[in-house]
């Protein structure tokens, strides 16, 4: 017995079992069988919450299952490859709300202000934000540690702390939904340590020190995100923790199956003497040698060789290997022929078992949107908390950020929609059933969706004004004038050679 078990037991003896009790309830599960199982976690945790020891070996299981399963690796990274691919770009702009409608502000200070916050050596999130992301799709939770500049641009600095070191996770006593606080356990050592999460600072002064210039922005010194929690649970869960039992019985049964190979593929020889003593036998055991793969044995009609195989008897392995894969990877909504497997679907079944996981996808690229304006706001608010950029009271910052189009067709379906919509809308203008600002929201609107930046503030009169200038200019310069937004007599652009 180890010293460690023994003295549990001596303990354990002298509180009259009390330190058995206490280990049993410190390991109790929400959804047992026991009433008060609710009561063995810490008082700042949801009910809804896994116990800690319960959620560390659960996030340990979910990494180790990443690191060494194919399919796990393959899960995590098909979200990635469709989240930051060529099609991901920022854009953020200064916007006023005045009384004829929001209107964006001519400055690039937001958009400098963020990448150099992007592109700055100690954040480098050209890499960092897929790695960044890859975690939270593995661990469920991403907490990053913040570092402000104060004594200089205001810049801000990411850090990383692994949510395997997370104590506990504060929420607002009157809002769960906001969380205030993180408790950390900081790393070899018996330390703990909180941090204020990223909230919008709702506090107009400071005491003694005046008025908040922080009074309405983004402040905090740690930026933390969720994956996959309910409304009242303060802990995320990652992507993989509800196959990972599966994911487990999956690689026993291929590690199995390949044993059972090896030994179905086994033999062994029997050699067959007849009419030889056991004196024979013992001598022919002693000297003989098993033949070598493709040699040549010659006997009489005394000695016959077999070669015998073990007979353990069969199973379809490449029909439950199907069956398995099919229910863990259909559970997380991907179609089986992303994982090497297309010989049961055609181009007509593919597109549709595409639709379930493309929105899926989209929930996930909506959480990474939503993880970027957040960090691109508290940047910009940073800079305007030290005097950086000014953004006025009826001011906001807008974060558009672009990825991957789901809905994207091919250039040819897409030039021949779009010749079609544009010459409807010239004839629907020309019957008087629309206005130009109509037509143009709806070209605005197909633009946006093929990734084409379009300004929603220029009208069609801004555009039309704009291209009379052009006209006048290239007059004076002897060119063809400027392309109308809608030809007025509705025929097509001639892009023909004019020196004909």
């Amino acid at each position: 017995m180890k010293l460690g078990e023994y003295t549990a037991e001596v303990l354990n003896a002298l509180t009259a079992g009390a330190l058995q009790k206490l280990y049993l309830k410190a390991g109790t599960v929400p959804g047992d069988d026991d009433p008060n199982a609710s009561d063995y976690r810490r008082l700042s945790a949801s009910e809804r919450d896994m116990n800690p020891l319960a959620y560390d070996r659960a996030m340990k299981l979910s990494f180790a299952t990443w690191q060494r399963n194919p399919i796990a690796s393959r899960m995590v990274q098909i979200p990635l490859d469709f989240i930051f691919g060529d099609e991901f770009n920022v854009q953020v702009v200064l916007k006023e709300r005045t009384s004829d409608g929001v209107k964006t502000v001519e400055t690039t200070e937001p958009q400098d202000i963020w990448d150099r916050f992007y592109e700055h050596p100690a954040n480098n999130l050209d890499e960092g934000l897929p790695q960044f992301f890859q975690d939270l799709l593995i661990n469920g939770e991403l907490p990053l540690p913040v570092t402000v500049n104060t004594q200089a641009d205001h810049a801000v600095y990411l850090g990383y702390f692994d949510p395997i070191n997370i104590i506990k996770v504060q929420p607002n006593a009157r809002n769960i939904r906001q969380i205030d606080s993180v408790t950390f356990r900081v790393p070899n050592t018996t330390d703990e340590e909180t941090i204020q999460v990223v909230n919008y600072d709702m506090r107009p002064t400071l005491g003694a020190a005046g008025k908040n210039p922080a009074f309405g922005r983004l402040n905090g010194d740690l930026l933390y995100y969720r994956l996959k929690h309910v409304t009242n649970q303060t802990r995320g869960n990652g992507l993989l923790v509800d196959v990972v039992d599966w994911l487990d019985s999956l690689d026993q049964f291929l590690f199995g199956s390949l044993e059972g190979l090896r030994i179905r593929n086994a033999f062994i020889w029997h050699l067959v003497i007849d009419g030889a003593d056991e004196a024979e036998l013992k001598e022919h055991r002693k000297n003989t040698k098993a033949p070598r793969p493709g040699s040549l044995k010659i006997t009489n009609d005394k000695a016959h060789w077999n070669a015998i195989t073990p007979e353990l008897g069969s199973m379809d392995i490449e029909s439950a290997l199907k069956t398995f894969q099919r229910f863990i990877v259909g559970n997380k909504g991907y179609p089986y022929t992303w994982f090497g497997s297309g010989e049961d679907a055609n181009r007509s079944s593919g597109q549709e078992m595409g639709i379930p996981t493309m929105r899926m996808m989209k929930r996930l690229q909506r959480k990474a949107k939503g993880i970027i304006r957040h960090m691109a706001r508290y940047v910009t608010d940073q800079a305007a908390i030290g005097g950086m950029t000014t953004i006025g009271p009826d001011q906001f910052v807008d974060v558009n950020v672009s990825m991957f189009d789901f809905e994207r067709k091919g250039v040819d379906s897409v030039g021949a929609a779009f010749t079609s919509l544009v010459t409807s809308l010239v004839l629907a203008k020309q019957n008087n059933w629309i206005t130009d600002e109509t037509g143009k929201r709806v070209v605005d609107n197909l633009l946006g969706n093929l990734g084409v930046e379009v300004d929603d503030d220029q009208t069609a009169e801004d555009i039309a004004r704009e291209n009379a200038g052009k006209d006048e200019d290239n007059a004076m310069r002897g060119q063809p004038p400027a392309n109308r937004y809608f030809p007025d007599d509705g025929e097509g652009e001639d892009f023909g050679d004019d020196d004909e």
